[in-house]
């Protein structure tokens, strides 16, 4: 069976590149988001392209994962007002394997960022050769951006649980 752009898929949605099988991927017109909930962080891998036709389906698609571990909810039953919350999980968002990333792509990857904001959790973006044309450009890129998927957990370190 075939997948997105001849990937091959099992029909469970299961998408193996270079023999190694990835989760099942949400389709984004173009490029794909597999998740890989992990004991650290959630892991958003985003491959493909991401250009002006399909960067907003792109922001639509991660807004809820990012969303769904980045905030924290309010702890059931403290019965207290201004209860500690639990820390949300981290986030990182791996685009190292993108093959391509328009002006419109970059701006996703900025309304993604200015959203999650509101939440309590860090996140980190491992980035790759699509955004390095935006880092000569802007060398001070108001995203966290990390080199690595080691460099983004280090990034994530100061609030991971012992």
């Amino acid at each position: 069976m075939r997948g997105l752009h001849g990937i091959p898929a099992t029909s469970s949605g299961v998408i193996a590149v270079q023999g190694r099988f990835y989760s099942p991927f949400l389709a984004c017109g173009g490029a794909w988001v597999a998740v890989h909930h992990g004991d650290v962080a959630t892991v958003l891998t985003l491959r493909g392209e991401i250009d002006a036709a399909n960067a907003e389906l792109v922001v639509d698609t991660l807004r809820p994962l990012v969303a769904a571990h980045c905030i924290s909810q309010p702890v059931a039953g403290s019965g207290r007002v201004g209860a500690v919350t639990p820390p949300a999980h981290p986030v990182v968002l791996d685009i190292s394997e993108l093959s391509f990333l328009s002006v419109a792509g970059f701006r996703a990857l900025l309304t993604l960022d200015a959203e999650r904001q509101t939440g309590r959790a860090p996140w980190a973006i491992v980035y790759g050769a699509a955004m390095r044309p935006f880092l000569r450009a802007m060398p001070e890129i108001p995203l966290p951006l990390a080199g690595s998927g080691v460099e983004a957990l280090r990034h994530l370190e100061p609030v991971m649980p012992c």
